[in-house]
């Protein structure tokens, strides 16, 4: 039948430690499994949390979040270790170039990893989670940027995506190495949550909406009745938004917060079932719900995720918490 030969692209990020045999585990498991869309496994060294049990707690339930997602949906790469199809990379147009207006000024972005993701899924890529294939990921991104991270703003605020320096050597980030209260612990963990829902548990079935009626790991995930609920409001909001196309980041964004306030119950509950208790409950809705009535709850969650380049749902969901 002879050979097929293909040409993968691979990435890890400057400030990770990559196993080995990371790179020979993420391209089997591509050959394997036939994937476009290759995504390593990452972790934190965790003697260097030792003293700092609270924060590295918080740490760990989004890593455990995130292993369960990406086994369930392939995931998409996040930067710490990925590789792609060279077919696909041309087709979906390779990393592209945004602009957002800073000061009054076009600031040029390069479109990241996560984007370039989206677009292969979306173009009918194949993702797959390469387990063993595992990065280590610096803990400085933490250390620089604890406060950020506490508040939801590691990554920006207001609309405007705000790439860190976290070079400690060039003396533009303080390095804070102590644990973090309760208090900010909670803070962390919800800034971290609700940045991870909608890009990695909303965002594969609004893609690929034929998930959740054909999948029957998804649909024991959400449990066939929420899935099917889901699966209708997907399609409802596709038509009333007259939008059929989710690959760029400010079509998928909006329909997604959307979906994650409707479904944040039926989400949450799933992830206590499938991850642990310790998941918990849905972070606290922002102050401007307080007065909304149940039968409005619907309309107004429209309007605040519209809203979203005026800064209020960006700032809510946090645009990235870095654990």
């Amino acid at each position: 039948m002879g050979v097929q030969k293909k040409h993968y692209i691979v990435s890890s990020d400057a400030d990770c430690t990559v196993e080995p045999y990371w790179l020979y585990a993420l391209i089997k498991k591509m050959m394997d499994e036939n994937g476009d869309l290759g995504t390593c496994n990452y972790y934190y060294n965790e003697n260097l949390f030792i003293n700092r049990p609270n924060l590295f707690r918080e740490i760990r339930k989004t890593l455990r979040c995130r292993e369960t997602s990406f086994s369930l949906f392939g995931g998409f790469p996040d930067g710490k270790g990925f590789a792609v199809e060279r077919r696909f990379y041309d087709k979906v147009g390779g990393i592209e170039i945004f602009y957002q207006l800073k000061s009054g000024k076009f600031v040029e972005h390069l479109s990241d990893d996560w984007d370039l993701g989206i677009r292969v899924v979306a173009w009918g890529g194949k993702p797959v989670y390469a387990r063993d294939s595992r990065v280590e990921i610096n803990s400085r991104r933490v250390d620089t940027l604890l406060d950020e991270v506490i508040k939801g703003i590691a990554y920006g605020q207001d609309g405007i995506i705000i790439m860190k320096d976290v070079r400690t050597e060039k003396g533009c980030q303080n390095t804070a190495l102590k644990d973090t209260t309760p208090e900010q612990s909670q803070n962390a963990w919800h800034s971290s949550i609700k940045d991870y829902v909608p890009k990695n548990i909303v965002l594969p079935v609004l893609l690929n909406p034929y998930l959740l009626l054909e999948d029957a790991r998804v649909r024991e995930f959400f449990t066939g009745r929420a899935a099917d609920q889901l699966y209708r409001r997907l399609e409802e909001i596709k038509c009333e938004t007259r939008m059929i196309d989710f690959k760029s980041i400010h079509s998928y964004k909006t329909p997604c917060y959307r979906l994650y306030f409707e479904f944040r119950d039926e989400i949450f509950s799933a992830m206590r079932r499938t991850i642990g208790e310790d998941i918990g409950f849905p972070p606290p809705l922002p102050k401007c719900f307080d007065v909304v009535k149940p039968e409005d709850f619907k309309r107004y969650v429209y309007y605040f995720c519209e809203d979203r380049e005026s800064g209020e749902a960006h700032n809510y969901f946090a645009n990235g918490g870095v654990f």
